[in-house]
């Protein structure tokens, strides 16, 4: 039977029955090998204690597990962590929030949050980055990647999904951003929605460092190291645990 779908809640878009993506598709396309040499670049070699904040389906997860990082990655959705959990080899992926970690204050060197996995309407991003001060230990690092919200986003197009098309219309007020995805499927007929808050770099830093236990140390345009701008297509802070 066809499911009917109408959502704005980035939890349905990314849940246990989400939003039918090509996962095939979504894998050979983004890549973790760019990202992760930033990260290695920051924080320094393995072997260290690595916690992927939003992990989704593991491709950062895996590629830091198989550089010899010990790495956890948490996900709100089940199906995500299973699959993280079946390609990250030696890592370990939990079902957790952001907001409330499931792991003893400083277990981890480090912690990740790449891709835009934070800031999401309903949630607060303040409480991400407190609960990541909590779980990593002192002189540690957080690397935090978004888009650059200077940069008014607008974009439609469409792919092949799994069983059938979906349509995607992303656009953009000075404080959010929102996206909704048409999916015509033989299982699903649908709207899925997200938003999420755009940020510019020093709204972020400020974010990041606002309780005093994260000490920016640098702002990037992209993971090649460039400098932040108001043209660079991404916002990346680094930040060091006081």
């Amino acid at each position: 039977m066809t499911r009917l779908v109408f959502s704005r809640d980035w939890r349905d878009f990314f849940g246990d029955d989400p939003y039918p993506f090509d996962m095939a598709q979504v894998e050979s396309r983004d890549g973790a090998g760019v990202p992760v040499a930033f990260v290695a670049a920051t924080i320094g070699p393995p072997p260290q204690r690595v916690l992927d904040l939003g992990c989704g389906y593991g491709r950062h997860m895996a590629a830091l597990a198989a550089a010899g990082y010990g790495v956890h990655g948490t996900d709100v959705s089940h199906a995500a962590v299973s699959r993280a959990q079946a390609r990250a080899g030696r890592g370990t992926a939990v079902m957790a929030d952001s907001e409330r970690l499931p792991f003893r204050a400083a277990t981890f060197d480090a912690a990740i949050c790449l891709y835009t996995s934070f800031g999401y309407i309903g949630t607060s991003a303040r409480g991400v980055f407190s609960e990541a001060a909590r779980v990593v230990r002192p002189g540690g690092y957080l690397v935090v990647d978004t888009v650059n919200g200077g940069r008014r986003p607008f974009s439609i197009g469409w792919e092949r999904v799994p069983g059938g098309v979906g349509i995607w219309l992303r656009y953009g007020t000075r404080e959010v951003v929102r996206q909704r995805n048409l999916a015509v499927t033989r299982r699903v007929v649908g709207v899925y929605g997200l938003s999420y808050r755009r940020y510019v770099a020093d709204a972020l830093a400020e974010e990041i460092g606002h309780d005093g236990r994260w000490a920016v140390k640098a702002v990037h345009g992209d993971f090649d190291g460039s400098p932040q701008s108001p043209g660079s297509p991404r916002i990346l802070v680094v930040a060091c645990r006081t």
